[in-house]
C-alpha cells in the first residue's frame, strides 16, 4: 500500500441506465465535486436513447396525479410559460405510449469526492416525485496491478451501499438517482512475482526431510511393537 499521490487526473465512470417508463426528454445527468465543480444537464460523451415500450404504461394513473396537480396548481396559481406547457405535452404523449429511455456514456470526473445523480426535468415536481428517489454511497480504493513484463494497470475497486428515501407530499425537492462517491487516500498495488528457483529447492527439501522423518518414525514405533510383542 502506498499513499495515492495522483494529481490533475480524472476518474472515467462508465454508466449505462435504462428508465423504462421515463421518456428521454425529461432525463438530466448532473455533477458535483467538492472543488466546486458543478455541471448540469451534461452531454459530452453522454447519450441519450430512445426505447420501445417495454410494457402496458398506465396513463390513467398518470392523468389522475396530473389531474390533481391541475387542481393543486389552480388552487396555489401556479402558471407555466409556453415552452413549459410544451414540454409537458410532449412528456404526456410519451408516457402514454410507454416510451423509455436508455441513459449511456462515459463521465470524467475530478479525483475528489463528489456525486453525479439521474434526475427529472421540465415535469411539474408533484408529478415528478412520484416517478424515484434513491442513493449509491460508492467507496473507491486506487489500485495497481504491476506484472513481471512491468506492464503496470491502473484501475480501482469498489463497494457500494444502497439506500432509498421516499419522498413525501410535502417535499420541494426533485427526485433522483444519486451516486455519492469518495475515494481513499491510499493506493493498493497488488505485484506479480515469480519465485526463485532456489526457493524450490528449499520447499522441495522440506517436503522430503518431512516424509523422511515420517518414515523413520514409523520404522521406530513398528521395531519397538515387535519388541513388546509375547
Amino acid at each position: 500500500m502506498s499513499v495515492d499521490v495522483k494529481r490533475g487526473e480524472t476518474l472515467p465512470i462508465h454508466i449505462n441506465m435504462t428508465f423504462p417508463a421515463l421518456p428521454c426528454q425529461v432525463l438530466s445527468v448532473d455533477a458535483i465535486d467538492m472543488s466546486g465543480k458543478h455541471e448540469v444537464d451534461l452531454d459530452t460523451n453522454i447519450w441519450k436513447l430512445q426505447c420501445e415500450p417495454m410494457y402496458a404504461f398506465s396513463w390513467k394513473e398518470w392523468k389522475s396525479r396530473l389531474h390533481d396537480v391541475d387542481s393543486s396548481e389552480k388552487k396555489h396559481e401556479h402558471k407555466f410559460d409556453a415552452d413549459a406547457e410544451e414540454m409537458i405535452k410532449t412528456v404526456k404523449h410519451a408516457m402514454e405510449n410507454g416510451e423509455g429511455c436508455r441513459v449511456y456514456g462515459v463521465l470524467d470526473v475530478q479525483r475528489v469526492a463528489g456525486n453525479f445523480h439521474i434526475s427529472v426535468h421540465g415535469l411539474n415536481i408533484f408529478v415528478a416525485q412520484q416517478i424515484f428517489g434513491g442513493a449509491s454511497n460508492v467507496n473507491i480504493v486506487p489500485t495497481e496491478y504491476r506484472y513481471l513484463s512491468k506492464d503496470v494497470l491502473p484501475t480501482n475497486q469498489f463497494s457500494v451501499t444502497e439506500y432509498f428515501v421516499p419522498l413525501r407530499e410535502t417535499d420541494r425537492s426533485w427526485p433522483a438517482v444519486y451516486f455519492l462517491y469518495d475515494l481513499s487516500p491510499i493506493t493498493v498495488t497488488i505485484k506479480e512475482e515469480r519465485r526463485s528457483f532456489l526457493h524450490f529447492i528449499t520447499r522441495l527439501c522440506a517436503v522430503l526431510g518431512g516424509t523422511f522423518a515420517l518414515t523413520e518414525l514409523n520404522n521406530v514405533l513398528r521395531s519397538n511393537s515387535f519388541k513388546t510383542s509375547p
